[in-house]
């Protein structure tokens, strides 16, 4: 029988929290907030996060009450991380085994409200700054569906980490938009699935956009047809063995015609996933590949799964998938329809996404990986010898509570509930003035900005090599924007630009006139909601 204490008590509504588990929400706001921000390795700001992150996540491993088989399997993962890191320099197994073992006795719900906080806050700012031209952002230049399009990173390293970074954001707010009726979760879906084309919109990614309507459709399912609740139960322990199967097996096994359409929907990634499993060998913790030593120095692996075997290795591929394979029967068996949905979006997204299992930190799986596996810990224990149960705590600090009205996340997320209350309490005045603003900034966009006809780029982003490109003066420059043709990164007069016509420079116009509309809109509802709140508190 294992003599360590456990907090029952892990509702979100619980104000109080330990010293312990705010060290723990401390150690996750810094991680996640890093990459909701857009950084990325190598940059100074982003490695001093890491070092602050892995120092909290230390103190809440010694302010934690744990048996020595917990720390035992605690450290086997944790060794692993370092074996990885050591191997290939890739750092984010181990960043999410830090993520599994700190969150003993942390509230599931407090965990994701942290993240909603941030990346719901995160998000749209930082859309908002790149847009806005106030930060510079990644953007490609591509061909696709017969033209050049830009596909806008919005301040993150990818336009498609963009976009599973509003697939993360949808499962963090459908999380908390639970219990309802099935007419009001089909309204909430229909305004997240706007907002996925509205990102596809400036991502321009097609497999984030199919990740994110096969999320929503899997999560109304689960949810909403209780009728056909033994189907899904049993379908959902099948999703991981068909993604496993069609990214690792399927580019192997496929061959001819078939694989070339294939191939091609999934933009060439089902080839790239061919080439690393049969041309890299497989081993315990993984490798390090060098660009120039591969067939083209521009392969990566896109596919989490084959990320996971070959670049992590064997060893991590097993624990990992094994963690994804005890959380989803582990959520299937107690009916937590809303947990298993976010583990089933995120297994289907990560046959083309590498977000998975790399140090993106946005899989917030394993926060309910977390939870299902010191649960699990505890039931084994239950049957191990006393000694294996013996409690270690260090620092008994950790147990002192803090109460919740003194923590950010209370008081900010208090905030923020009450200027959502007070706009669902006025939907109609609210929606009005959104779409009377949306309107007039967009109207007014069209109206005073000229429609260009030309968009050019630098060399860095240009796709058609074969052109010649112009040298363009200051002087022909400032003339060409005042005229409304679109320059982008021009840097000098000794800098080539090519000049895109067509729809190019048109895409790009009407998504800044989207932009302004959207900001606009959007402004105006929550500087009228807050007004509204200061207002009653003078009263």
């Amino acid at each position: 029988m294992s003599n360590v204490k456990t907090i029952t008590n892990q509702t979100s509504d619980d104000n109080k929290v330990t010293a312990a588990q705010y060290c723990y929400l401390l150690y996750f706001a810094v991680m996640f907030f890093a990459k909701a921000i857009g950084l990325y390795d190598g940059q100074l700001l982003y490695n001093i996060s890491i070092v602050v992150g892995m120092t909290l996540f230390g103190f809440k491993v010694l302010m934690s009450r744990h048996s020595i088989f917990e720390l035992c399997w605690m450290a086997v993962l944790l060794i692993c991380g370092f074996m990885v890191v050591l191997n290939t320099d890739q750092r984010g197994f181990l960043f999410y085994m830090t993520l599994v073992a700190g969150i003993k006795d942390v509230p599931e719900k407090k965990v994701f409200k942290t993240a909603l906080l941030i990346l719901g806050f995160a998000y749209p700012v930082m859309a908002f700054l790149t847009l806005s031209g106030i930060v510079s952002e990644y953007y490609r230049l591509h061909h696709k569906i017969g033209m050049y399009i830009i596909c806008h990173g919005l301040g993150y390293p990818h336009p498609n980490v963009t976009h599973i970074t509003y697939m993360i954001l949808t499962m963090l707010i459908l999380y908390f938009v639970r219990n309802r009726s099935a007419v009001q979760m089909l309204k909430i879906s229909i305004l997240l699935m706007i907002g996925n084309l509205i990102v596809f919109a400036y991502a321009f990614s097609f497999t984030g956009v199919i990740a994110v309507t096969v999320y929503l459709i899997i999560n109304f399912c689960l949810t909403q047809v209780k009728s056909a609740r033994k189907l899904w139960g049993i379908l959902s322990q099948i999703v991981l063995p068909i993604c496993l199967l069609f990214a690792m097996i399927g580019p192997l096994v496929i061959k001819g015609h078939l694989f070339d359409v294939i191939n091609k929907a999934l933009n060439t990634r089902f080839y790239l996933s061919k080439y690393f499993l049969t041309t890299q060998p497989a081993t315990p913790f993984g490798m390090r590949f060098i660009p120039e030593e591969l067939e083209n120095y521009n392969y990566t692996m896109d596919c989490s799964y084959v990320y996971g075997l070959r670049q992590l290795g064997v060893i991590p591929f097993i624990i990992l998938i094994s963690a994804l394979f005890y959380t989803i029967y582990s959520l299937n068996k107690k009916g937590r329809d809303v947990e298993l949905a976010i583990m089933l979006g995120i297994c289907v997204a990560g046959v083309t996404e590498p977000f998975m299992f790399n140090s993106s930190y946005r899989n917030i799986g394993f926060i309910l990986i977390g939870k299902c596996i010191f649960e699990l810990s505890d039931n084994i224990s239950k049957r191990l010898p006393d000694f294996m149960n013996k409690e270690i705590h260090v620092l008994k600090i950790g147990d002192k509570e803090v109460g919740g009205k003194a923590l950010i996340l209370e008081r900010v997320s208090g905030f923020i509930e009450d200027v959502f209350l007070r706009i669902s309490g006025n939907k109609k005045r609210y929606v009005s003035l959104f779409f009377t603003m949306f309107i007039v900034a967009f109207v007014s966009y069209y109206t005073v900005v000229a429609h260009p006809t030309t968009m050019y780029v630098n060399d860095d982003i240009n796709e058609e090599h074969d052109w010649t490109g112009v040298m363009l003066t200051e002087e022909e420059v400032r003339s060409l924007e005042d005229s409304g043709e679109i320059i982008l990164d021009y840097t000098g007069e000794g800098t080539p630009m090519y000049a895109y016509e067509g729809m190019t420079p048109v895409i790009e116009y009407n998504r800044r006139a989207l932009a302004a509309g959207l900001y606009t809109g959007a402004f105006c509802v929550i500087l009228v909601s807050l007004c509204a709140g200061f207002s009653r508190r003078k009263r």
